[in-house]
């Protein structure tokens, strides 16, 4: 159960700026370039509509677009926080009387560092190659926050899940990210990085009205409480769309550093 409103925290944040998350299938790692730190081991599929078991080659010939990707980089969330979104998004069901969110599936959450977008799959391999000069930060703790929106009252877009980072740990390896992939010709994100982990949004036909109370109940609503995870490696994710939902298949992974400290 979560505290009531009065012991919670008056932290629904409007106005931050975003960027912008897993039923089990198996997925071979392609072979990262000699010299890369990125792991060499089978990687799980992570996918918003099924849970059906499947191993296939480590060919590009497997995805669904085999020219032209949708790639982006992320932090991907352990269960026990993934229960924790679960358990929020099941108390945001409960004030949306007027049914204008569309749930986001707690298995397909996660902190995206960096996205590609459509990308041509034979750069898979460079990708994942500049990538592993994250291993030099440090492994970090973060916290799940407070509930927050984006998109003021009569305008709701979004409903967040903060993420509570006090080192700053998250923006210095976007950072790093951002870095590393700049020699291959991706552009750096001028906006300022802001983690969150989206949990709702609001359906294209809401009129302002029902936006403009969603907004207010979600700043009555009781806080959930904080759960502490640990961060110790980042993932080279594709992303495929389909009738169903987005299905997430992590390529690669690299791992951090063992230090304290980002």
């Amino acid at each position: 159960m979560w505290p009531p409103a009065s012991e919670s925290r008056n932290a629904t944040r409007n106005e931050a700026i975003p960027r912008t998350g897993h039923s089990e299938k198996r997925h071979r790692v392609m072979d990262p370039p000699n010299g890369s730190t990125i792991d060499r081991r089978r990687a799980h599929m992570t996918t918003s509509h099924a849970a059906t078991q499947a191993t296939v080659p480590a060919t590009l010939s497997v995805m669904s677009d085999p020219d032209n990707i949708r790639l982006f980089v992320a932090i991907e969330l352990p269960d026990d926080v993934r229960d924790a979104l679960a358990t929020t998004i099941d108390h945001l069901r409960a004030i949306d009387s007027a049914q204008i969110l569309r749930f986001v599936r707690p298995a397909g959450i996660h902190i995206t560092l960096k996205f590609f977008g459509a990308t041509a799959a034979d750069r898979v391999p460079a990708i994942e190659g500049a990538l592993a000069a994250v291993r030099l930060h440090a492994a970090f703790d973060l916290a799940t926050d407070a509930v927050g929106s984006f998109g003021g009252a009569r305008n709701l877009r979004v409903v967040w899940l903060g993420v509570d980072d006090d080192t700053n740990a998250l923006a210095a390896i976007a950072s790093l990210v951002e870095d590393a992939l700049l020699p291959l010709g991706f552009a750096r994100e001028t906006r300022p990085f802001a983690a969150h982990l989206t949990l709702a949004r609001v359906r294209d036909d809401a009129p302002p009205d029902d936006r403009a109370l969603m907004h207010a109940a979600l700043r009555q609503i009781a806080q959930p409480p904080p759960v502490a995870f640990h961060i110790d490696q980042i993932s080279l994710m594709q992303s495929t769309l389909g009738r169903g939902g987005a299905t997430y298949t992590q390529l690669a992974t690299c791992s951090l550093s063992a230090g304290d400290d980002g």
